[in-house]
């Protein structure tokens, strides 16, 4: 389970540990770099900076091109993967958690939450949360796979 940039780290973990049976992503992005250029327009960053910022990250040692949530999902194995994420969410739009669940094909389920902002499910929501989180687990875990 990951939520928000948790969610990419799941995503990422998920791909390279065949022996972890279901995923279940709350508020994910699927690109790297749109998040990337999402959050240097926030702060009021020029984005020519983010080619360099790119680089130095790969000069230290980290790939974000190897290992983005968009390219580890490839690798899914046909393992059960669930997604929320709220319709209104201005921090990372509804589009990315929607390129994830594409890109991870008829084993995946996207749950679309109206009128909830980033991450607000767990708290604004909770007994549907709750019954997502659970059922998902439940049958993942109980499927006999």
């Amino acid at each position: 389970m990951g939520i928000s940039l948790g969610a990419a780290s799941a995503t990422i973990a998920f791909a390279e540990e065949a022996t972890l049976p279901a995923l279940f992503l709350d508020s994910p992005f699927s690109s790297i770099e749109d998040m990337v250029e999402e959050e240097f327009t926030r702060n009021g960053y020029p984005l020519f900076l983010m080619s360099p910022a790119f680089q130095i990250a790969v000069w230290n040692g980290i790939d974000f091109y190897e290992y983005s949530p968009n390219t580890a999902i490839l690798n899914h194995q046909d393992r059960a993967i669930q997604i929320v994420h709220g319709e209104a969410d201005t921090r990372i739009p509804i589009e990315q958690a929607i390129d994830l669940y594409e890109l991870a094909g008829a084993n995946a389920e996207l749950i679309r939450l109206p009128d909830l902002e980033h991450v607000e499910a767990i708290y604004n929501a909770q007994d549907i949360y709750e019954e997502l989180l659970v059922s998902f687990f439940t049958e993942a875990l109980n499927s006999g796979d």
